[in-house]
């Protein structure tokens, strides 16, 4: 987790994200890759990928399980759906 934490802050302070916009979305980040940890049943073997993107809309964090399984088109949509916005 502490390299979630150091990338949701490299991201929010290129970003010049306010210290309160960052303290949510480092919940926010933190809570769905817990989510994610208890759905695979283990942290210390299971990875999972975050991806950032920035529009006019805000900031956009994508966290996936990344274990090499390949899931169901629906169960994946749903985990790749849900986004954490910040403006």
């Amino acid at each position: 987790m502490l390299k979630l934490e150091r990338f949701v802050e490299e991201i929010c302070e290129y970003c010049n994200v306010n210290n309160e916009y960052f303290g949510n979305i480092l919940i926010a980040t933190t809570e769905a890759a817990n989510i994610l940890f208890s759905l695979n049943g283990s942290v210390e073997t299971t990875k999972i990928a975050i991806n950032f993107d920035r529009n006019r809309k805000g900031l956009i964090f994508k966290i996936k399980l990344e274990d090499g399984v390949r899931h169901d088109d629906a169960e994946t949509e749903d985990f790749l759906d849900k986004e954490s916005q910040a403006v």
